[in-house]
């Protein structure tokens, strides 16, 4: 799950999930998940715009209904580095549902795409 501040979130939300990081976005993960993002190799494929469209603004999805070849390839690299040097806090925790039961009744911006991963409450 991530989760950040948008215009509209209230003052207590702000207070209430990210007065203890200056993080511009915090990333969840269970404490089950962590060794797979240690040792997960991810590239980024850099593509053409023009035949994309989004598909969901809040969540930053973007299809294409045509082929596209990449226009470059690149490894991330180390994922726990990369994300603090993204300015992302990366949130281990043994369990996301209290976090999920909070978030989705907040004001902030989130996307919970992968929660059928996560442990059972």
């Amino acid at each position: 799950m991530i989760f950040w501040p948008k215009e509209d979130t209230t003052q207590e939300d702000r207070n209430r999930f990210f007065a203890l990081t200056s993080a511009s976005r915090i990333i969840a993960v269970e404490n089950v998940w962590f060794q797979r993002i240690r040792e997960t190799k991810l590239y980024v494929y850099h593509l053409p715009t023009e035949t994309f469209a989004c598909k969901d603004e809040n969540a930053g999805y973007y299809v294409s209904k045509e082929a596209v070849q990449p226009l470059a390839v690149e490894p991330v690299g180390d994922l726990v580095c990369r994300l603090a040097e993204e300015n992302i806090e990366l949130r281990i925790t043994p369990s996301l549902w209290k976090l999920r039961n909070e978030i989705i009744t907040s004001t902030v911006n989130f996307s919970m795409i992968r929660m059928s991963n996560a442990a059972s409450e």
